[in-house]
């Protein structure tokens, strides 16, 4: 199908913890997402981050600088 633009997906499993942290997870994630895509020039995609157990003790800023080096190199595929 023809997509017109990116499709994110984000999966946090129980592992991370109860409900309270794996919503935190994913309240984060939508905050990088934000804060990255626009100012990424990305082809259409579908993309599905996977936060893993050190998520929450990572720093913010080394998780956006993450996201952008993935993007970086989706785009360059």
């Amino acid at each position: 199908p023809d997509l017109q633009g990116i499709r994110v997906g984000i999966t946090v499993s129980k592992k991370l913890g109860k409900a309270v942290k794996r919503n935190k997870c994913k309240r984060i994630i939508r905050s990088l997402i934000k804060s990255v895509m626009p100012k990424s020039q990305v082809k259409a995609l579908d993309i599905n981050i996977i936060a893993k157990i050190d998520f929450l003790n990572t720093k913010y800023i080394s998780l956006e600088e993450e996201l952008k080096s993935c993007i970086k190199k989706l785009n360059n595929d």
